[in-house]
């Protein structure tokens, strides 16, 4: 955008260099959406905005309440969720998930575990990067 100089308005504008036919404070305003965006505009934001909304409830369900940069070794019941929790991790924490399939082994009552013919999925990351 070409630039120009405002000679008019009021005494505090005069002088000033502003791209030609844009208001100073919408631009400063648009400026400090987009960086509190991190460069992101329009439909990219709205994407990562939905992407965030279902990845943040998933994320919360396993990540340690007292330090969310920790790392995670969570032991999950679906492919799905187990699926999802590994680009939570990716999306939040900026490291890539492992995610592999175990027994499920069930504890019974007066002591010693049962296996169950049914699997399991640990989810283990190595905490933000």
């Amino acid at each position: 955008m070409p630039w120009k100089t405002r000679t008019h308005g009021s005494s505090s504008q005069r002088g000033q260099t502003f791209y030609s036919g844009e208001d100073p404070k919408v631009e400063a305003r648009r400026n400090a959406i987009t960086r509190r965006r991190g460069g992101v505009q329009g439909d990219e934001f709205r994407k990562l905005e939905m992407k965030r909304s279902v990845l943040r409830p998933v994320f919360e369900r396993y990540v340690d309440k007292q330090d969310w940069k920790a790392p995670i070794d969570a032991v999950v019941p679906s492919r799905q969720e187990a699926n999802l929790l590994a680009d939570a991790i990716e999306f939040f924490h900026g490291a890539e998930a492992e995610v592999s399939e175990i027994d499920v082994a069930v504890p019974i009552h007066g002591g010693g575990l049962v296996h169950v013919p049914r699997t399991a999925f640990r989810v283990v990351s190595e905490g933000y990067v």
